[in-house]
């Protein structure tokens, strides 16, 4: 007859980060033109508010037609966008 095999041990879950309510994020983004860092900036705020984060977004960048591709998607997505 074969020996038992030990039970297998679990790790245990690392603890959820959780954050206090109505952390501000202020995200400054060179423009808001089309790239990876503002598809991102879209998405983010679908995330946020389950993590207790208000956000707040600035582009270094003047408003422009050349540089703002991504700012339809970023204000349908609920952000106010700044200039600095």
């Amino acid at each position: 007859m074969a020996a038992a095999r030990p039970a297998a041990r679990r790790r245990p879950a690392a603890p959820r980060r959780t954050y206090a309510p109505g952390v501000r994020v202020f995200v400054v983004i060179d423009s808001f033109s089309f790239g990876g860092a503002e598809r991102l900036l879209a998405t983010l705020p679908r995330a946020a508010p389950g993590a207790g984060l208000e956000l707040r977004v600035a582009s270094l960048a003047a408003p422009s037609s050349q540089r703002a591709g991504m700012l339809p998607a970023l204000e349908a997505a609920g952000l106010d966008v700044e200039y600095v």
